[in-house]
């Protein structure tokens, strides 16, 4: 959504681009500099059946680097930013999330409250398209598609979100995954490509 942008944004021009690597376990740390496993909590996981999904993802983020990355905390109910990855010289910045869900909505509402609450940020953000896309589940997932603007600046983001049901995933609540990668504007054209090569890289983790 549009606050990540803006957050991603300020720390990718107050900061030297570096790559930074997670902690972890091992098995969820940096592979390679272009391919990235989303770590995992410690808390509140619902144990290690191997058909389930954990809210991980793996992603093959090509020439973007790390600039931060945040381990899944079960526990809480509010979004968190799994990661976050910039080119500095595309200008193509992604953001990760992931929503555990106190709310048994169920899809359709939450991705119109997804879409509606960005909406409602300013009046700078418009809608580009929405479509239906196949996910991880038999729930089809959403690719949505806006613009906004920042210091005068156009922006257009492309994001795939997807609704994991509780009965799907190894921490036993319904959860929002997403994935948004964007550029300015006036370079979306060239960088299209690249952002959908991202996000059809996706591939969602099952088990601890």
């Amino acid at each position: 959504m549009k606050l990540l942008f803006a957050s991603m944004l300020s720390l990718t021009l107050g900061l030297l681009l570096v790559g930074c690597s997670s902690s972890g376990d091992g098995s969820n740390d940096l592979v390679d500099p272009s391919f990235f496993i989303t770590e995992a909590g410690n808390s509140g996981n619902g144990g290690g059946d191997s058909t389930l999904l954990n809210g991980r993802h793996a992603v093959d983020l090509g020439s973007l680097e790390l600039t931060q990355s945040t381990p899944i905390d079960y526990d809480l109910r509010t979004p968190q930013v799994l990661y976050g990855a910039s080119d500095s010289a595309t200008g193509v910045l992604c953001v990760s999330t992931l929503t555990i869900l106190s709310n048994n909505a169920g899809p359709n509402a939450n991705y119109t409250a997804l879409i509606d609450n960005n909406l409602a940020l300013d009046d700078s953000i418009f809608t580009i398209s929405i479509k239906d896309i196949p996910g991880p589940t038999n729930i089809v997932g959403i690719e949505y598609s806006y613009g906004f603007e920042i210091n005068d600046v156009s922006y257009t983001t492309l994001m795939h979100a997807h609704y994991l049901p509780a009965q799907d995933v190894t921490f036993n609540n319904p959860a929002l995954t997403s994935l948004e990668c964007g550029s300015p504007t006036n370079g979306y054209g060239l960088n299209e490509s690249q952002i959908r090569a991202i996000l059809d890289s996706v591939v969602y983790l099952r088990g601890n």
